[in-house]
């Protein structure tokens, strides 16, 4: 298994795990539901340990892509500069989350910490979207902007 293997694996925990975490606190934050919430934390601890291996996995992943023929370098790096933001916010939203779990133990957490950490997951899920989107551009050419149409998919072309 490459690194571009591992990349490829890793890279759907942030955004699908996100999404589904974030829904998670989102319903618990207007249930007022405690026991919800820190599942979401806990499930948000989780995904920043996967989005670590991710960002790690990125740089194997670029290194297998180097050696094949029409590599495009430069969607490379606006993808590896999103991913630092992305990885910072996530990095915050785990220590957050792990926070309110360990300070919080054996109380209710905060309505204040559990507004923060909804709002921090939110914008770590959207950064990892941007992420997604950019380094969908690095191999698919469908998807890059200002990309051509195929013949096969031009309008008018009904043979």
């Amino acid at each position: 298994m490459s690194g571009a293997h591992i990349h490829l694996l890793l890279n759907h925990f942030p955004i699908t795990g996100g999404i589904i975490g974030l829904l998670l606190l989102g319903i618990a934050w207007v249930r007022r539901d405690d026991a919800m919430f820190r599942a979401g934390l806990a499930l948000f601890v989780l995904i920043t340990l996967l989005t670590v291996a991710t960002y790690l996995s990125g740089e194997p992943a670029e290194h297998v892509l180097e050696e094949l023929p029409g590599f495009a370098e430069e969607y490379v790096e606006p993808h590896e500069e999103a991913a630092i933001w992305a990885l910072v916010l996530y990095g915050l939203l785990g220590l957050g989350a792990l926070y309110g779990l360990l300070r919080y133990a054996r109380r209710a957490i905060p309505r204040s910490l559990t507004t923060a950490l909804l709002v921090l997951a939110a914008l770590s899920v959207a950064a990892a979207a941007r992420v997604a989107w950019l380094g969908g551009e690095i191999a698919h050419e469908e998807v890059r902007s200002g990309a051509a149409p195929s013949p096969a998919g031009e309008a008018g072309d009904h043979d």
